[in-house]
């Protein structure tokens, strides 16, 4: 699948959106955006895992990490509150970030929107998996010999 087609069936109760096959920031937004509170923590806590402080104060001009409220050196620990927060442009900062630097964390996001009873039906959660896997190849490429 390449891309979500501008249908009307409903996705989180929305209409599906249209997106280009590469545009995986603005997907897991959406995903994001309309998930249920606990797997929104569990998302926003799966990108934030592999970056450090400073890091997640450069992504999206620091509004990641002014809005989480349990910022310590040893990692973050996401809230309920902190999910609310936070918006779609700075979902779509943070993915985009990953994709650049921290790749194989998105075959960690691939599993958790699998094994999600709610997001793993939708057709967004299709399109994310279907670009994810698109990179796999890659990912195992660059990952042989460090295992």
């Amino acid at each position: 699948m390449s891309e979500v087609s501008n249908s009307s069936q409903p996705v989180f109760g929305h209409e599906a959106h249209k997106f280009p096959p590469n545009d995986l920031p603005q997907i897991v937004a959406s995903i994001y955006q309309n998930a249920p509170a606990t797997d929104r923590i569990s998302i926003l806590q799966l990108l934030l895992r592999p970056l450090s402080i400073l890091s997640v104060f450069g992504i999206a001009e620091g509004a990641i990490g002014r809005a989480l409220s349990n910022v310590g050196w040893v990692g973050f620990q996401v809230l309920a509150e902190d999910t609310q927060k936070l918006g779609s442009n700075e979902i779509a900062s943070l993915v985009a970030f990953i994709e650049q630097y921290r790749v194989l964390t998105l075959v960690d996001l691939a599993v958790f929107l699998r094994q999600s009873p709610a997001l793993s039906s939708s057709l967004l959660t299709a399109a994310a998996l279907a670009i994810i896997a698109s990179r796999t190849p890659l990912l195992k490429a660059t990952t042989q010999g460090f295992n």
